[in-house]
């Protein structure tokens, strides 16, 4: 049953359907024109500049000069192969190596270790490290707490450190190993977090809360923090992450079926597998062409990058099926409808907190509706922020990242500083100025109150409903596999679930390019007897120039053909469960089970407010 009744009549929804359904399928359309209309124009032009400065050049005249350039690309190219192919089983050695370590990923920073959480009641696999400086940091500066996601991505995070330490600050890093504490769930990783920073505070009596910050579609976890335990993150930044719906992902019944088939452990190489298929030229083709085309040098840094990435984590049955609840397509999170743990519910509306969002209009993997599209399922309009006591600020620009608010100044005061002296309610932060280079890099910011309406990515959700049917249908599925989930987990036993988690694709590949593989013990002495006689091509060399123009060629048709795979899914998508009968089995009312209580709206009443007079703010409409 609705609301309304038992599926109410509207005898023009399939004709807004079928319109919504062509107005995704033609935006689609319009932005893939776009962007290969664009890179089409920046081939003829770069291939029009190199063709001028080869006439220019008076290398390329004679055919003989020609068959001396495509003799001299073939010997480089020949060498440049074999020792990428040896930089490649070098990468996929250290891969392995870090893998059986077992350590957190690690940010490329001397660091310190400061605590385990062997001393909790319930213990669990994070741990906490101090990055060393060459300079002391300031002692009454506000700490900085880095989050590692779960799923992989610490090298998004070496940016925001070195901002930190750039700009005098106390870093910290939250890591996690790869094997999680048996019976490990989301409480505990997020109770030791709030250890963590309470371990800050405390060596750091001088200074504000500390920052708490995520990064990236593994970053929420901060957010979550914020809400599990108000008032102990002095701030909460969030760099790109993802919260409201978008495509489903590992939903439904297959997070749980996968963690089954894993022995009670999920294997996030399957993640980062799904994360390489859906953008092959920025995961694999680019990383290898840039290998082929620096063979002579990348080695120690493609090696040493491997090195501290730490493997695919393994996160336990718990933990999987709540996030795959809680995140899209599960969704509660977003909706402000879950729990961390039996009689501990989570309202983001509590977070005491100031809440910086950056995001990037052009980020491909995390939409501006996606990372701001939260809002609106909690709070009607910017007002509802103001009563709830709250202080949120959206960052929105090209660059915009930890190290853009980590430099930044507002009148002469650091931004978070500003930040924090804010009154409750809804801001964006623009970018005025960009001054001076490289460690003295610093950006002139400013603060305005805004309405939901000055963002377009905090309307209200148009396909809500359609978001609504693909959940409960994929709640269904998780409710009647859990029901023959124990049949499963009875013939699944622990070798053989280690078994297929070494035999998993993503692991395969990384072993064929390996050590392991006999097939390459050729490489290692063919690449050193190149080391000896390497005789590279001259950098104006024609056919290097072509082998380049090759990848970034078959970079552009990879790319096309993701962005019509995308287009593809969200259209499919829209036109199963956009239509009006799966929508009205989307609002079907049923009784609110343990994992998706809602909160009690909060009241008017909240903290004191802190008012600066410096800080200055430009008046919006938001009255």
């Amino acid at each position: 049953m609705t609301e309304r009744g038992l599926f109410p009549f509207d005898p023009f929804g399939l004709v807004r359907r079928v319109w919504r359904v062509n107005e995704i399928a033609l935006g689609h359309g319009r932005a893939i024109a776009l962007d290969q209309s664009e890179r089409w124009h920046g081939v003829f032009t770069q291939t029009a500049t190199v063709m001028r400065a080869a006439r220019m050049s008076g290398r390329h005249a004679t055919a003989a000069d020609w068959a001396e350039h495509w003799r001299e690309y073939l010997r480089d190219s020949a060498e440049r192969t074999v020792l990428a192919a040896d930089i490649l089983r070098q990468r996929g050695d250290a891969l392995a190596t870090a893998e059986e370590e077992g350590a957190p990923p690690a940010l490329p920073h001397a660091q310190e270790p400061v605590r385990e959480v062997k001393g909790l009641a319930r213990p669990c696999n994070a741990r906490l490290v101090r990055l060393v400086s060459a300079a002391a940091p300031d002692p009454a500066a506000r700490p900085v707490l880095l989050v590692t996601p779960r799923a992989g991505g610490a090298e998004g995070l070496a940016r925001a450190a070195g901002a930190g330490l750039a700009a005098g600050l106390p870093v910290y890093a939250a890591g996690f190993v790869r094997l999680p504490v048996p019976g490990q769930t989301m409480a505990d990783v997020v109770d030791a977090l709030g250890a963590f920073v309470a371990e800050i505070a405390r060596r750091h009596p001088g200074a504000p809360a500390p920052l708490v910050l995520g990064q990236g579609p593994g970053g929420w976890l901060p957010l979550v923090l914020a809400a599990a335990h108000p008032g102990s993150a002095g701030a909460v930044l969030l760099d790109a992450v993802p919260l409201a719906p978008g495509m489903p992902d590992l939903g439904g019944a297959l997070a749980g079926m996968l963690s089954d088939l894993g022995g009670g452990l999920f294997d996030g190489a399957t993640h980062a597998l799904v994360t390489a298929l859906d953008d092959p030229h920025g995961r694999w083709l680019r990383p290898l062409a840039g290998i082929l085309a620096e063979a002579d040098r990348a080695g120690p840094r493609v090696v040493e990058a491997a090195r501290r990435g730490g493997g695919p984590a393994l996160l336990t049955r718990e933990e999987a099926c709540w996030a795959a609840h809680a995140l899209p397509p599960g969704d509660r999170l977003a909706r402000n409808a879950t729990v961390l743990a039996e009689g501990r519910p989570l309202d983001l509306r509590s977070i005491a907190a100031p809440v910086l969002i950056c995001l990037r209009p052009d980020d491909p993997a995390a939409k501006p509706a996606e990372v701001l599209g939260w809002l609106a399922r909690i709070y009607p309009d910017a007002n509802a922020i103001r009563a709830a006591g709250q202080r949120v600020v959206v960052l929105r620009h090209a660059e915009a990242g930890p190290g853009l608010v980590l430099a930044g100044r507002v009148d002469g005061l650091p931004a978070l500083e500003a930040v924090a002296a804010l009154t409750p309610g809804l801001y964006l932060m623009d970018v005025e100025a960009v001054e001076g280079r490289g460690a003295s890099h610093r950006f002139a910011l400013s603060l305005a109150p805004c309405a939901f309406e000055a963002l377009d990515e905090v309307a209200p959700d148009a396909d809500a409903a359609t978001h609504a049917a693909a959940a409960r249908a994929q709640r269904m599925q998780a409710e009647i596999y859990e029901a023959l989930a124990p049949a499963l987990r009875a013939t699944i036993a622990p070798p053989v679930a280690a078994a297929a988690r070494a035999l998993h694709p993503l692991r395969l590949g990384q072993a064929v390019l390996s050590s392991r593989n006999p097939w390459l013990s050729p490489v290692a002495p063919a690449a050193a007897r190149v080391r000896e006689t390497r005789k590279p091509a001259a950098p104006d060399n024609p056919f290097v120039w072509v082998e380049r123009m090759g990848f970034e060629l078959a970079g552009q048709w990879l790319d096309l053909g993701a962005a019509m795979r995308r287009a593809g899914v969200e259209t499919g998508f829209h036109a199963v469960w956009g239509n009006p009968w799966m929508r009205a089995f989307g609002a079907i009312a049923r009784p609110a089970t343990a994992l998706e209580a809602v909160p009690e709206p909060l009241g008017r009443e909240s903290r004191p407010i802190v008012r600066n007079p410096s800080i200055r703010t430009r008046k919006a409409a938001t009255e």
